[in-house]
């Protein structure tokens, strides 16, 4: 199914997290920045020239989100469309997400990561961080959609800032002990040396 969505387009993954309360409303889903008009031209040009989609993937449990116009360039990639989000992860270029922790899985793929927290400050009353935001994401922090258009078009088009591949990789190793994988044979050798009463 995202195959023939993508019809061989990169893929740029737009995964804010909810906002409110969980139940399935529009005021629920408001997280997903509603683009103006010129901001959408701006948008399409630049997928358009880099060969890119955008999808826009609501938060679990949440299906399309009526206030979006999705279009060729603007897709709707909810659960009801995509139901595994590691498909969708697999197959991005590029991942734009906000306060969501969907950014630390994307993070073994050592692929660009953007925040898009065009509403920090009511979202940071509202329910506040863990973290120090501006501390731990790996990816350039942005408020407006002009912002984001012109960091996409950068990415997109292969340049990134080295401050946020040397980022990316530090803050990989603070949330994943073994970023290159090989946990099957971590186990078998266990096994093999001390038995499975140490599991």
């Amino acid at each position: 199914m995202l195959l023939a969505i993508l019809r061989g387009r990169r893929l740029v993954l737009y995964a804010p997290t909810f906002r409110g309360n969980h139940e399935n409303t529009e005021e629920s889903l408001k997280g997903v920045y509603a683009f103006s008009m010129d901001e959408r031209r701006k948008l399409r040009s630049v997928l358009k020239e880099h060969n890119a989609v955008i999808g826009i993937r609501p938060h679990i449990g949440k299906t399309a989100y009526a206030g979006i116009a999705y279009d060729d360039e603007i897709v709707e990639l909810s659960r009801d469309t995509i139901i595994d989000t590691l498909v969708l992860l697999r197959n991005s270029a590029v991942l734009i997400s906000d306060y969501s922790g969907i950014w630390v899985d994307y993070l073994l793929l050592n692929r660009p990561i953007v925040s898009f927290a065009h509403d920090i400050a009511s979202y940071n009353n509202q329910r506040g961080f863990l973290y120090d935001y501006e501390k731990i994401i790996p990816g350039p922090i942005l408020k407006t959609g002009d912002e984001l258009i012109d960091v996409l078009d950068d990415l997109l088009g292969g340049f990134e800032e080295t401050m946020y591949r040397e980022k990316r990789a530090f803050v990989r190793d603070i949330f994943h002990a073994y970023p290159m994988g090989g946990a099957s044979e971590r186990i078998w050798e266990i096994l093999q040396t001390r038995g499975s009463e140490d599991l």
